[in-house]
């Protein structure tokens, strides 16, 4: 058996079981996590000509489908008959899953499947700007909190996401911009796996701070469950459906289906966590939590299958 190849297989899933056993010290390293982000775009957007980056039919496709998914879920289950202590929860958890912005990581994943990187990138700063636009408008209908602004809690959330995006994106321009394509390309060679070993490092951060949060956590067990079960659909959905839509507007162009997979399914969870405690339920944060294992869980088994494709 070879144990190298085994590894690269199974890696997110190795991270995440290495995130669980040793949640105690790992929860801690929390702090870590921004400058890890960071690298991990830099390495990934030295990859990334600028001029390259443009938009596409599926960005507004996948937009267009996601934020009505959000709302239409939270009235729905508003409007269902109660199945868990509070059918708030429950609703404002399964809405924010589907609202969640693409990841930071996402891109990598998708390279590493063989994703179009530069469509998903440009897609990956597109909706994470937006978010700062929709969250300061939808949430107060939802959940009014006295003294919160429309501008003063989008730009709360584009401190938060802007930094870790446009920082990597302008430092890797600037080396671009300084470096010759040779010594470019020989950079990028070298370091081609050096953004996916270092969002693996992030995912067992993530991982020991969910575990934490569950097993030190108050919440009814009903909740955690139904919760759970609640954002695997979603997980599965979004990954499909946006899979499918990248296959309906570009048919043979697998490269363009991975993206669009990938920016529906793959979810910045820790900006949603944060989301959840900040402005909703603090409990609705669960629906985020589950979904940082579940999405991990899949692009796991992507990255496997591909491996033994290979």
């Amino acid at each position: 058996m070879d144990v190298k190849a085994t590894i690269n297989k199974n890696l997110l899933m190795i991270a995440m079981v290495v995130g669980i056993i040793g949640y105690q010290v790992f929860r801690h390293l929390m702090p870590l996590l921004p400058p890890l982000i960071f690298l991990m775009l830099f390495f990934a957007f030295l990859r990334i000509k600028p001029r390259t980056l443009r938009f596409h039919r599926w960005h507004w496709a996948v937009l267009g489908t996601q934020i009505p998914l959000a709302i239409g879920s939270y009235y729905l289950i508003m409007a269902l008959p109660p199945v868990v202590e509070s059918q708030e929860i429950l609703a404002q958890g399964v809405m924010l899953c589907f609202l969640m912005p693409t990841a930071t990581a996402a891109p990598i994943i998708a390279n590493k499947l063989g994703g179009n990187l530069e469509s998903l990138t440009s897609f990956t700063l597109l909706t994470n700007i937006l978010t700062a636009i929709i969250v300061p408008l939808f949430f107060p209908v939802i959940h009014p909190m006295p003294g919160l602004t429309f501008w003063s809690a989008s730009w709360t959330l584009l401190c938060r996401v802007g930094p870790l995006l446009l920082g990597p994106f302008i430092c890797s321009w600037i080396v671009q911009l300084i470096l010759k394509d040779e010594r470019m390309e020989r950079i990028n060679s070298k370091c081609k796996d050096v953004p996916f070993f270092l969002w693996s490092g992030t995912i067992i951060i993530l991982t020991g701070d969910v575990t934490h949060t569950l097993v030190h956590g108050t919440y009814p067990v009903s909740t955690l469950v139904i919760m759970a079960a609640a954002a695997l659909v979603v997980c599965l959905i979004q990954f499909f459906f946006g899979k499918w839509l990248g296959y309906r507007l570009y048919n043979k162009d697998h490269s363009m289906r991975i993206a669009a997979g990938q920016a529906f399914g793959q979810k910045n969870t820790s900006l949603g966590v944060w989301m959840a405690e900040t402005y909703l339920l603090p409990y609705s944060c669960l629906g985020a939590a589950a979904y940082i294992v579940w999405q991990n869980i899949f692009n796991s088994e992507q990255l496997r299958r591909q491996k033994t494709a290979e």
